[in-house]
């Protein structure tokens, strides 16, 4: 075969299979991507680009070492999404860098900032001074969450002749339908105490998506839908 034309076929076959790779992974913002996402994509784009110029690469061999790393991405998601230890590996856990306006150097070393680093991000986020801060969240996407004191929050409509509250953080007790236990004894409660108030609302945990509790005591749960298929048949 014509070289030119060759290259030409390798480079349609390569196009053409990164597309069903892409499709079948999913889309994804770049900051949705975690590490592992970003190697996988990295790989098969190298071995894509490899395929199309080197004519000596067996073509169904790097198809196949592609194919080899787009599932091993698609088993690091379903376990992600199925499993609190697998979310935990893949993603990493938030880190709390500021805690009622004290900074916290474990958190910040954790995260691998330094203070110039996290002043910056403040002042990007038009917080110059960090005194104005209640809470911040180093998220595992890499951004900052950022609670300001109240003082210092936006004001809306239910500020108007209300009576403003302290900020409150929030901490996620039940995901998944499995309870966080550090994060409940993070907030002075425990499992029965959970348990408790799960039957006083006649819910079981195996139907809770989400359960997040604030320092006042008050329980927020969502349950899992299950008529999420009819809902997202309305938006094809």
């Amino acid at each position: 075969m014509n070289e030119f034309l060759e290259i030409v076929l390798r480079g349609v076959i390569a196009v053409v299979y990164l597309f069903l790779i892409t499709k079948a992974l999913g889309a994804k913002q770049i900051s949705q991507l975690n590490f592992y996402d970003y190697i996988v994509g990295i790989t098969i784009g190298s071995i894509a680009a490899t395929l199309c110029v080197d004519p000596k690469l067996n073509i169904l061999y790097s198809l196949v070492a592609m194919s080899i790393f787009a599932g091993s991405d698609l088993i690091m998601s379903l376990l992600s999404r199925k499993t609190i230890w697998g979310r935990r590996i893949l993603n990493g856990r938030p880190l709390v860098l500021v805690d009622n306006g004290k900074i916290l150097y474990d958190g910040l070393k954790k995260s691998q900032l330094n203070i110039s680093d996290l002043l910056r991000e403040l002042r990007i986020k038009d917080y110059f001074n960090i005194a104005d801060v209640g809470y911040i969240i180093y998220e595992t996407n890499g951004k900052l969450s950022i609670l300001p004191k109240d003082h210092k929050r936006p004001v809306v409509a239910e500020d108007v002749g209300a009576v403003k509250s302290t900020p409150s953080i929030f901490a996620n007790v039940i995901i998944d339908g499995k309870v966080m236990e550090s994060n409940l004894g993070a907030m002075n409660k425990d499992r029965d105490w959970l348990m408790r108030q799960l039957k006083i609302q006649n819910m079981d945990i195996e139907d809770v998506l989400l359960g997040t509790l604030d320092e006042k005591g008050e329980l927020s749960f969502y349950q899992k839908n299950p008529t999420e298929k009819l809902g997202r048949s309305l938006f094809q």
